[in-house]
């Protein structure tokens, strides 16, 4: 594990998709084989993401598998003498496996000198101030133990203050007195964050309010590295772009939201939802308003909602749909379905996501574009229902939200996949995506 910022290659493990939501011209690999990172490592590229998916795994098999990928990636470095750095990208409202797979990450490539904890994502309005973590929307900052967020079945948590939060999910192995706090001061000089960092303490959690300050705090962050300080990240989407230096683009036209292919031209796109958070929910109603579209839904309070006949039916609907140009939607049924134990819950979230993934495998029409919603339900549509092994992330459709190109072993390759996490976006954020795309498709005739 190199101690030094320059001259290596961070890899960003990302727990589902929407941690490309800030960056472009960066590739992404759902595949995380020892020759498939020697293959990228030997590459001239200073950063890749890997798609874990971990947050779909229940703890056991999240840790199983950032060993492994872990153990590739050390492997890889050794035989390409290309040294790497490791981030974990997770959510922005702190659901997924910490500190489980910082944990993971230890036991291969050895203690941390520091863990940092930055959960803040401008795009969303995440931010951090005196160490509560908060959401913003519509002027009003609330803090996110107060939120639906708080509520997850399978990440639920009760602190808001991040320095407690840190205590709270590692069932108090880690005492938030331990914790220290990191804030850039009005002058924005990353001199002080560098004298803290230098001292004792290991843990700690950075204050954020502006990509400003983020950029900062990176400033520090990457002086104590090359100071031979070694530092493991578990951070949002923000300051990976801070990090890698990338800086923002306009967004993508409609034109390059859409498969550039000369068989999709007069064929429908393709619309999958399958994210149960209540932005999702109501994103999908306005959906629903529009007339030209086909509507699919999955009705996961069925027992057999995954019986392969009634979703091979489903995939001919939307091939039908599809070859005659009309844009269909497969979505799950809105009522959240809850098992009585955690491990069930994972189950029965896993079944969900491979019913859909079995109908798209069965989508032979080439799509004219494509939108995924939720990140459990893009990464798996991705690499199982698509076959997307490597992709190119091109830029975002919209404010956080990221559009994958995918590579050449997909089953229609060269499309721009659209990652659309189910946090992200106002009301009809959506809608007007949906909107845009045909519009521009309508203007093309």
């Amino acid at each position: 594990m190199s101690k030094s910022s320059a001259h290596r290659v961070t890899v960003i493990l990302d727990d589902d998709p929407t941690g490309t939501q800030t960056v472009h011209g960066i590739p992404v690999l759902t595949v995380w084989g020892y020759d498939e990172i020697v293959d990228q490592l030997a590459r001239d590229t200073n950063a890749f993401f890997i798609l874990t998916n971990s947050r779909a795994l229940p703890p056991d098999q999240a840790y199983a598998l950032i060993l492994e990928i872990c153990s590739n990636l050390k492997r890889a470095s050794s035989a390409t003498g290309r040294q790497i750095g490791i981030m974990l990208r997770s959510d922005s409202t702190l659901r997924g496996h910490f500190p489980l797979e910082a944990y993971a990450a230890e036991k291969v490539f050895g203690v941390f000198d520091k863990w940092i904890l930055c959960p803040f994502f401008e795009e969303g309005g995440r931010i951090t101030m005196n160490d509560i973590h908060y959401i913003r929307s519509g002027g009003t900052d609330t803090p996110v133990g107060r939120t639906e967020f708080a509520l997850d079945h399978s990440f639920g948590y009760k602190s808001s203050d991040l320095r407690e939060w840190i205590e709270e999910k590692s069932a108090g192995k880690i005492k938030k007195e331990s914790v220290g706090s990191l804030s850039v001061g009005a002058d924005n000089n990353p001199e002080p964050i560098i004298s803290q960092l230098l001292s004792a303490g290991k843990f700690w959690v950075a204050n954020t309010a502006s990509m400003k300050e983020m950029k900062t705090l990176t400033k520090a962050f990457k002086a104590v590295e090359d100071s031979g300080t070694t530092i493991l990240y578990r951070t949002a989407a923000s300051l990976v772009q801070a990090y890698l230096g990338i800086d923002k683009k306009d967004l993508l036209s409609s034109s390059q939201l859409r498969n550039a292919t000369s068989e999709a031209k007069t064929h429908g796109g393709v619309v999958v939802i399958g994210s149960y958070v209540d932005k999702t929910t109501v994103q999908l109603k306005h959906l629903l308003e529009l007339p030209e579209l086909n509507f699919i839904e999955l009705n996961i309070e069925s027992k057999t909602f995954d019986e392969p006949a009634l979703l091979a039916g489903m995939a001919k609907r939307m091939n039908d749909s599809l070859a005659s140009g009309i844009t269909t939607v497969l979505y799950t049924s809105r009522k959240k379905i809850l098992a009585e134990t955690f491990q069930e819950n994972f189950i029965l979230a896993n079944r969900i996501s491979q019913a859909l993934v079995e109908i798209i495998k069965r989508v032979d029409v080439t799509p004219d574009f494509f939108i995924a919603k939720g990140g459990i339900t893009s990464s798996d549509i991705a690499s199982k229902g698509l076959g997307v092994k490597k992709a190119e992330i091109i830029g975002q459709a919209r404010p956080g939200i990221p559009v994958w190109l995918t590579g050449k072993e997909c089953r229609f390759p060269g499309l721009p996949y659209i990652v659309f996490p189910g946090n992200v976006g106002e009301a009809e954020t959506l809608k007007e995506l949906v909107l845009q795309i045909l519009d521009d498709k309508a203007a093309e005739k």
